[in-house]
């Protein structure tokens, strides 16, 4: 069954906890430090930001990420790296990419409260994509790319996303499974009928005005104590039948 997690998150009690967690780096040691999270339920929208964990009315999922990667544009240390690879990514490519996905989304037909399903293992692509998505206004649901047609399938008709963001070595399983979607791979060369992730962001770079990095804004919700940027599956066969 997918769980929904609305800007408010999913609580299971309504007490608020602190905990104590070790950072450990070969450099600086243990370094040790106090994480506040809240388990509060509540209907409102709140995001909580800052040391001081207060409560910010004014912000999306979208606009707290745009924030955090305009702050960090100009580190020297990469965003995110990819070991296989031997690649990195920059927090200025990372808030540039976001951007463009997030244009590109729109260019593609996709309004706030569609549904983009994610099935695919960690890439370089995948963050810019999620972030895009979020930034658009859509709902990501992510299914697990080791899958069968069969539990794809299932897990894909839960949800009935518009496009499925897939991997090149899962581009056919999820077209068997779920036909009645636009599919895009994140990166190697796309089959017929299948669009890149490369051109998703040429496609938002190309939009006019071109987006401005110091200015840009995740697209504004209707009322955003109803949207659902994310919608996460549990393990195991609840709702299949045997």
């Amino acid at each position: 069954m997918p769980t929904a997690l609305s800007q408010n998150g999913v609580a299971a009690s309504k007490s608020s906890k602190t905990v104590d967690a070790c950072v450990t780096s070969e450099a600086a040691g243990s370094v040790k430090s106090r994480l506040t999270y809240s388990t509060r339920t509540s209907n409102r929208n709140e995001i909580r930001v800052g040391r001081e964990s207060k409560p910010d009315q004014g912000l999306s999922y979208g606009d707290v990420a745009l924030e955090a990667l305009r702050k960090w544009q100009h580190r020297t240390k990469p965003a995110q790296i990819d070991a296989h690879f031997g690649t990195s990514m920059s927090f200025r490519e990372l808030l540039l990419q976001t951007m463009y996905a997030t244009e590109g989304f729109k260019a593609m037909g996709l309004k706030p409260k569609d549904v983009v399903a994610l099935v695919s293992r960690n890439y370089h692509e995948v963050f810019p994509a999620v972030l895009g998505a979020v930034c658009a206004g859509l709902s990501v649901a992510c299914v697990v790319p080791s899958g069968t047609k069969a539990e794809m399938q299932h897990a894909l008709n839960l949800t009935q996303p518009k496009v499925v963001i897939t991997e090149r070595d899962r581009i056919q399983t999820v077209m068997d499974a779920y036909p009645g979607a636009k599919h895009v791979i994140l990166s190697g060369e796309a089959p017929e009928g299948v669009e890149t992730f490369l051109n998703v962001l040429r496609m938002g770079e190309g939009v006019e005005p071109r987006p401005d990095p110091a200015t840009y804004r995740a697209v504004e919700l209707a009322d955003r104590s109803q949207h659902v940027p994310f919608i996460l599956y549990s393990s195991g066969t609840t709702g299949q039948r045997p």
